[in-house]
């Protein structure tokens, strides 16, 4: 009888011992998006640049509108002073990776981005956009709320 009961005791903590181990401790996982237009459109704010965040005082921001597939990007990466880019911008499916691929034209006569990016994440605050070319590109953004600069 007392190895029966000890055998109970034993099952019970290891029962309380398993309870204990919540999901809630985890972090909940943060659904992706399909990646569409209406799913990208928005006001997205560059925070992260190949793992580093951005140096201070410097600041990205690229506005996506679903209706005509165009883009405002605010910028002061490679300036002091802010500069504004306009254009359009694409998503296509890749049916070989099954991912989606966003590329774009500059209004300016620049021609096209540098990079086609994949679309690597996608959440409701969240767009990861990795480059597909050799050097691998990761441009991590958030979604923005705020002000965005003044340029003329």
């Amino acid at each position: 009888m007392i190895r029966f009961l000890k055998y109970i005791f034993l099952s019970l903590s290891l029962c309380m011992g398993l309870a204990a181990c919540h999901d809630e401790d985890m972090e909940p996982e943060v659904p992706q998006l399909p990646v569409n237009y209406s799913n990208v459109a928005g006001t997205w704010q560059l925070v992260n640049f190949n793992g580093h965040p951005l140096a201070e005082d410097t600041y990205a921001y690229i506005v996506f509108e679903r209706r005509d597939h165009v883009f405002q990007m605010y910028d002061n990466l490679q300036s002091m002073y802010g500069q504004k880019r306009t254009g359009t911008y694409l998503l296509e499916d890749n049916e070989d990776t099954e991912t989606t691929l966003m590329s774009g034209f500059y209004d300016n006569g620049v021609g096209a981005w540098n990079h086609t990016y994949t679309v690597t994440l996608l959440t409701e605050q969240e767009l990861e956009l990795t480059s597909v070319d050799a050097d691998g590109e990761v441009q991590r953004f958030e979604r923005f709320a705020g002000e965005l600069p003044l340029i003329p």
